[in-house]
């Protein structure tokens, strides 16, 4: 899991100008389990190597998320060819070779944005002979089709505990716990399905937001190790050092909205324990929802909590009723279904967090 095939990551294609000779690495690609799990503070650690660029213009792309469409594409052009062309066309390119020509034309994206990017001035020309584009999106849909659109590309997929990360994007976007929750389990299930595949063995590498946030240096030598990247020539100092951007903390700490620009860590910051809070109920419904798949990536659970689960059984099939009328409710009758939100609320101690503009997690 930690090292890729040889030739995984060699130069994908290089294109001279007059105004710009480059040579393009495969990218990387960053995918997060949902928003709030430390996708860009990945993405910001892996651009402090010098072989490393972001496309300049757009650099959380959602490649993935629209994939079936490409897919349903792919096999729907097909069937309309001459008899024996799909057969021919595969001996000649090899299998799959229309979604992998579509994955190419949006690597090609990738690298025109730098290439223009480059020629205005906005982003620094590669120092090395070959420059590894790297995005991050914190998405996982169709996270299936991954190797069929770039099958030489480099996933970097990153988790984080799911109270934290639920807790931030509550803090962050309003989020509503239960959705929440919810939209956690069904992406992190997408990552192991992704990982348990045996063709997908040492083509990724999987990390978690708390090892880059506790042992950054540790962690970035075993990615760069991963990504073949020179490890000699990663500013590790920086690495160790780096600040804030886009965390819930700026928020809680007088911002009226959340922002992107860098700021330096607060002198207690400790992103870890952003769900220290959570009364009993919400833990019990964490874990009645979320446990299997926290246990199955890594993450350990209280065991006040796993004794206490059975004696919450039948709240948490109460609290699933209550949750799936409200669903019908949200068309039929709104107000009916904020009545059952607040109820929700209410039951699990849970504070209402209001903001101007509350976003539902992917």
């Amino acid at each position: 899991m930690t090292t890729p095939p040889d030739g995984q990551l060699a130069a994908s294609s290089c294109v001279a100008t007059e105004r710009s000779p480059l040579c393009f690495r495969s990218p990387i690609f960053i995918l997060g389990i949902v928003q709030r799990s430390g996708t860009n503070f990945l993405n910001n650690l892996v651009l402090l190597h010098p072989d490393v660029r972001s496309p300049g213009i757009v650099w959380e792309d959602f490649y993935l998320a629209p994939a079936d469409r490409l897919s349903d594409y792919a096999a729907a052009l097909q069937p309309s060819w001459n008899s024996g062309w799909r057969e021919k066309l595969g001996q000649a390119l090899g299998e799959d070779t229309v979604m992998r020509h579509l994955g190419d034309a949006l690597i090609r994206l990738m690298e025109d944005q730098y290439r223009h990017c480059v020629a205005a001035g906005t982003q620094r020309a590669a120092e090395a002979s070959a420059v590894a584009l790297v995005t991050a999106t914190p998405n996982t849909r169709n996270l299936d089709q991954f190797f069929r659109l770039f099958p030489a590309a480099a996933p970097l997929l990153i988790v984080r505990d799911g109270r934290a990360t639920v807790e931030s994007g509550v803090r962050s976007f309003g989020w509503d716990y239960e959705e929440a929750i919810r939209a956690w389990v069904a992406s992190g299930q997408r990552i192991l399905d992704f990982c348990a595949n045996p063709e997908h063995g040492g083509r990724y590498l999987l990390t978690r937001y708390e090892r880059l946030f506790l042992d950054p240096k540790t962690e970035m030598q075993r990615i760069l190790e991963f990504l073949k990247l020179e490890p000699a020539n990663y500013d590790f100092e920086a690495c160790a050092k780096l600040g804030l951007m886009g965390s819930s903390e700026l928020k809680q700490n007088g911002a009226s909205t959340l922002h992107w620009k860098y700021v330096d860590k607060p002198k207690h910051f400790n992103p870890l324990a952003r769900a220290s809070e959570w009364t009993e109920p919400m833990r019990q419904r964490f874990y009645y929802l979320a446990g299997p798949t926290m246990t199955a990536l890594g993450y350990e659970l209280e065991a006040a909590d796993r004794a206490l689960a059975p004696q919450r059984a039948a709240w948490n099939r109460w609290m699933d009723w209550l949750y799936a009328l409200e669903l019908r409710l949200r068309r039929s009758f709104p107000p009916g279904a904020a009545w059952l939100k607040r109820l929700r609320y209410r039951l699990l101690k849970a504070p209402v967090t209001i903001t101007p503009t509350p976003r539902k997690p992917d």
